[in-house]
């Protein structure tokens, strides 16, 4: 039996997801250059299909000349598989599947995929799948926009259907560790290597935005949103609070850390602010102390012979 998704709990809100029919419904998030991933990547996302629902989760190829394809993850109706392009056989298309992942129950599932430059990793649920070995990595394809819910064809079979939710796109080599941790929660949009996040909550409108600093918000075509009361995610953390850095100095060890807010004298005959005048106050003020800690000091007497 599949895992199901994280336990409900009474201060989790309602997930918003979105829903794809597999006639062209898709999301298209453009070609920004944070979205052009050389070396390693890890695709996450939520997913709930019933039996005989199927398609392209995200893919990002372009079509020039023929069939260009940087990378694609399918969702097929007892499999999952990973196209690359496949350097060794020129314009080909390389490919791992995974075999018998039951993913078709109409019940929520994780999904992440690791790459670089020698493997591919499954995640389903957290739990890992056999690893798969690539004969090319990962190549540029700047020009190619990040379709989610299909290629870039319209052949009906490669459209996604079923709902998606926590789109996630890094630009890392996640570990089954920092996916566990983390698959069941909302995110921040600054987590390190985070390229793009659509945790597709906005429930309407026809932008799914990127919560990263990158902008790569997708523009929607025909997929429709819906809540899904069964998929419970817990908040996103709170920002860590910002540590201010000293010299090592205290308030005991050095008094002048502790300058008190100036305190004008207005000067009645012009309607001016004598700062001077608060400046040498302070200057007093400095003074009479050091007098004070010298005068606390032993007093010894002594002679000076010329």
């Amino acid at each position: 039996m599949a895992q199901s998704s994280a336990s409900k709990t009474a201060a989790a809100p309602a997930t918003t997801a979105m829903e794809f029919d597999g006639k062209g419904n898709h999301i298209d998030c453009g070609n920004g250059a944070s979205l052009n991933l050389t070396q390693t990547l890890t695709i996450e996302a939520w997913l709930r299909c019933k039996p005989m629902e199927f398609g392209y989760i995200v893919a990002k190829d372009c079509q020039d000349d023929g069939a260009e394809i940087s990378y694609a993850l399918l969702l097929g109706n007892n499999a999952i598989s990973w196209f690359y392009k496949d350097l060794e056989a020129g314009q080909g298309r390389g490919v791992v599947r995974w075999k018998s992942v039951s993913t078709h129950d109409n019940h929520w599932h994780h999904i992440a995929l690791v790459v670089n430059q020698q493997e591919a990793l499954l995640y389903v649920d957290g739990v890992a799948q056999a690893n798969q070995t690539l004969t090319c990595g990962l190549i540029d394809n700047a020009e190619a926009s990040l379709l989610i819910g299909k290629d870039f064809s319209n052949v009906r079979r490669t459209m996604f259907t079923g709902k998606l939710a926590e789109m996630r796109l890094w630009s890392t080599a996640r570990t089954a560790e920092e996916i566990k941790a983390h698959m069941s929660q909302r995110l921040r949009g600054d987590e390190p290597g985070l390229v793009g996040y659509w945790p597709l909550d906005e429930g309407a409108g026809t932008t799914a935005k990127d919560k990263t600093k990158n902008d790569n918000h997708g523009t929607i075509h025909g997929a429709t949103w819906l809540t899904a009361d069964d998929l419970q995610l817990a908040p996103a953390p709170k920002p860590k609070k910002k540590t201010r850095k000293n010299s090592g100095k205290t308030a005991a060890s050095d008094p002048t850390l502790h300058i008190p807010a100036a305190q004008p004298r207005t000067l009645h005959a012009t309607g001016l602010e004598d700062y001077n005048y608060w400046w040498e106050t302070l200057l007093k003020q400095q003074l009479a102390k050091q007098t004070k800690s010298e005068a606390k000091k032993p007093y010894r007497r002594g002679r000076i012979w010329v």
